[in-house]
């Protein structure tokens, strides 16, 4: 049985090159950004930069800046990293207010494995895929 103690986040993309637009962008909105990991990322075989965001700042300022950047989806991790999968038509919402799709465990997987998924994250040279 895995166990809580995970801090609850959201990752997303907005479409820059660097974390130093994306803060910019992101503080514009007036989201605090100071939780933020900058890293990479795939979703559905395109790379982007990924954006990693305590839940607790995920807020409908954070929403409306990922909706304005047309974001398709965003990726929501519980306090286990049980990861759910929240659509823009449904503005996001979180495992606690909404009905976003479970769509498994967020795990650790070595960088080659990683990137035989279509989607995966890397925060600090670690891939992690959900399934």
């Amino acid at each position: 049985m895995r166990t809580n103690g995970k801090t609850p986040a959201v990752i997303f993309s907005l479409p820059v090159d660097d974390g130093d637009a994306a803060r910019a962008i992101l503080t514009n909105y007036g989201v605090d950004v100071s939780g933020l990991i900058v890293g990479k990322g795939s979703y559905k075989g395109e790379e982007e930069i990924a954006l990693y965001l305590p839940l607790v700042a995920f807020t409908d300022e954070a929403r409306a800046c990922v909706k304005a950047f047309d974001q398709e989806c965003v990726l929501i991790l519980d306090n286990q990293y049980n990861a759910y999968l929240a659509q823009q038509r449904d503005n996001y919402p979180s495992y606690a207010f909404g009905n976003p799709q479970y769509i498994g465990e967020f795990r650790q997987l070595p960088e080659a494995a990683a990137k035989k998924h279509q989607s995966w994250s890397c925060f600090g040279g670690v891939y992690h895929v959900a399934f």
